[in-house]
């Protein structure tokens, strides 16, 4: 496709109605992958991937980390069928994962209504066929996201 669209939105609150997307992974239409945040009004950021593109009318499994520490906002980490992809982050990573129990969120493959989107992202879903979604609490390992025997992914599956 040479359409871009989101693929997968963390946006507040517990229902579709959110006011912003939190996090956001998208497909431009060149076929680059990008994560981006953005909190409240706060500015944006996004990482994303160079030398890479996943429209090549194939099946592609796209990994995303987002990691939170107590004193540190790191950009996050994409993969792409198991195999880190060279990445470049613009703007200031200034938002960490929710800890706080008065927090919601919530998981939308595709796009939701947010309103308020990292820059860059697109306001509608990717057309393609989705497969799987999971959430892994903790640091994965090495294993699981790489393209070996005990990762996620698995040529065969594509």
């Amino acid at each position: 496709s040479t359409t871009a669209g989101r693929v997968l939105t963390l946006a507040e609150g517990a229902s579709g109605g959110s006011t912003y997307a939190e996090r956001a992974l998208w497909v431009t239409a060149t076929g680059g992958v990008v994560a981006g945040g953005r909190y409240s009004s706060a500015a944006s950021w996004t990482t994303s991937t160079s030398g890479v593109q996943v429209n090549d009318g194939r099946g592609h499994l796209l990994t995303v980390v987002w990691t939170n520490t107590a004193t540190s906002n790191v950009a996050p980490s994409i993969r792409i069928d198991g195999v880190a992809a060279t990445t470049t982050t613009s703007g200031t990573v200034t938002y960490r994962a929710r800890t706080s129990s008065g927090s919601s969120a919530s998981w939308y493959v595709g796009a939701n209504s947010a309103g308020r989107l990292p820059s860059g992202a697109p306001t509608a879903a990717l057309q393609a066929a989705y497969d799987e979604f999971i959430v892994v609490a903790g640091t994965p390992s090495a294993t699981l996201l790489g393209s070996g025997p005990g990762s996620l992914y698995t040529a065969a599956d594509l």
